[in-house]
């Protein structure tokens, strides 16, 4: 199944099947966009899906 020129939201991406979903939805085309509360861990899975990632503290209005 394409899912060329779909834009996907995968919550708990950092391992296990987040990250599986991730790694799913991008093998079929969609643009995904990964979030986790584990900023290091997170960054890890995107960089090992070949993706740019980049950090976003939710729980510091600073960043938001």
């Amino acid at each position: 199944m394409s899912m060329a020129g779909q834009r996907v939201l995968v919550v708990g991406a950092s391992s296990g099947i987040g990250l599986a979903t991730a790694e799913a939805f991008g093998t079929a085309g969609a643009t995904v966009t990964m979030a986790s509360r584990g900023g290091p861990k997170l960054e890890l899975a995107a960089e090992q899906l070949g993706a740019r990632s980049a950090a976003l503290n939710v729980w510091s209005g600073v960043q938001i």
